[in-house]
């Protein structure tokens, strides 16, 4: 309602942001002081305590249900005993137990309109819907279903589900493919786009779902998809899907190359022999495939790199790599270990309450890594990952300027050649980033779209 905007102000706090929720809300407080400062998120969800000492009010867990009912309670004493809310009332904290789970289909689909909404760009008030230009003849990210079965300790979807107090298999729903189909049907009339998205973490958990999808999807959309799959899902059933969805790209999981790091360290029941197995069946089935690794973890030294690089070398070309500096989230089982055998420090924990950004953050990304070597190594990976995909008609072409042998050489006489290509390695990746995002290029990629 109009009344609850303009006294409430809602904010979505992920750990990494957790300073900058602080100085926008003090901002707020300053500028506005009868408006009170409701935050929500996975920071908040996480660490409740420490985010209730910077706002009026938190929501733990998914806020929906919650916030309807501070709308509906606002400014009565119904405010203060909504379900899965934390409220300031002076000086004490009233914790109210979460609620029920949201049945995803009850839920409205997203609202894309202009009305009441605007961007603060530069110092400049922009009118309208943030979200609808980066969407309009361009790409639509979706989610099908939230939670996901798989344990993996450096991620944070357990931890979610046991700070609402559910087991990870009661947290893991889905929507039903007419309310999913009716979504991306609005969004393609609506805005034009060229590609869907799906930012699920199990896309393909639920076959007979996905298989209602595909159909309805490739009669009724029509349009390219991406979406995230885990090796163990890989089989020629979810290739044919793929080629009857149009899924052109993909992504996958790997983290490290070191199998020994995958199952003890993350969790991740996926051996060498698979990988290889589901890389060589993903090639045969003509679809671009990106793989994620992580690169930073202090229980990984050179001879780990070392594994990730040798994967790589037998993984069939051409494909594409998403490197991620490891990152420390509040309540994760890899979080918990490090911190207990002392190779973090509290402060590094994402969302930690210093200002001095902690090893792990983000903000502190660089070669920091002390070992000479794993530098180098990492630096022949990011060679490695230099691709570039250009779409033709139905097809694409993605190649390296880097050819595999040079980094072959490269990784067999390290002794040349140590330290001494970090610089030229970032400039070289980023010269080919931009050559891809030449008007050319983009307008060969939007015809393919």
């Amino acid at each position: 309602t109009g009344s609850f905007s303009a006294l409430v102000k809602r904010m979505s706090v992920w750990s990494f942001f957790f300073r900058k929720a602080i100085d926008i809300t003090h901002a707020i407080h300053e500028a506005l002081p009868g408006v009170k400062v409701v935050w929500g998120g996975c920071h908040a969800t996480l660490m409740p305590e420490a985010c209730i000492e910077h706002c009026d009010g938190l929501v733990i867990g998914e806020g929906e249900k919650p916030m309807l009912g501070m709308a509906q309670g606002i400014s009565t004493e119904a405010w203060f005993s909504v379900p899965g809310a934390w409220m300031r009332r002076e000086s004490n904290v009233i914790r109210n137990p979460c609620g029920e789970l949201n049945n995803l289909d009850d839920l409205p689909p997203p609202d894309l309109s202009d009305d009441g909404k605007c961007l603060v760009d530069r110092g400049e008030l922009v009118p309208g819907d943030p979200w609808a230009p980066s969407i309009r003849h361009g790409a639509y990210t979706f989610m099908a279903s939230r939670g996901c079965p798989f344990g993996c300790t450096y991620c944070g979807n357990h931890a979610l589900a046991r700070a609402m107090g559910r087991p990870a298999a009661e947290y893991l729903r889905w929507r039903s493919v007419d309310r999913v189909i009716a979504e991306l049907r609005m969004v393609r009339d609506r805005f034009d786009v060229r590609r869907f998205v799906s930012l699920d973490e199990v896309f393909f958990l639920d076959r007979a779902w996905v298989r209602e999808f595909a159909g309805r999807y490739a009669s009724e959309i029509g349009l390219p998809l991406h979406c995230q799959v885990h090796p163990s899902q890989v089989d020629d059933g979810v290739t044919a899907l793929f080629r009857k969805m149009d899924v052109r790209t993909v992504s996958i999981g790997v983290e490290s190359g070191s199998e020994k790091t995958r199952i003890e360290v993350y969790n991740r029941r996926t051996p060498d022999a698979m990988l290889l197995e589901k890389a060589e069946m993903l090639h045969r089935s003509g679809v671009l495939v990106s793989y994620d690794f992580i690169f930073g973890n202090p229980l990984e030294g050179p001879d780990e790199v070392r594994r990730t690089l040798e994967l790589l070398f037998a993984f069939p070309r051409p494909f594409r790599l998403n490197l991620y500096r490891l990152q420390l989230l509040p309540g994760t089982g890899l979080t918990g270990r490090l911190l207990k055998e002392g190779m973090a420090k509290p402060e590094d924990v994402q969302g930690a309450s210093g200002w001095k950004p902690g090893r792990f953050d983000l903000a502190s990304y660089g070669e920091t890594d002390s070992n000479a070597m794993n530098r180098y190594l990492i630096n022949l990976v990011f060679m490695l990952a230099t691709t570039m995909v250009v779409w033709r008609g139905s097809r694409w072409r993605a190649f390296s300027p880097v050819p595999t042998w040079l980094v072959r050489f490269l990784y067999r006489h390290p002794l040349l050649f140590l330290n001494r290509f970090g610089r030229l390695i970032r400039k070289h990746r980023a010269f080919w980033a931009w050559l891809g995002n030449m008007p050319g290029v983009r307008m060969q990629k939007r015809t393919a779209d």
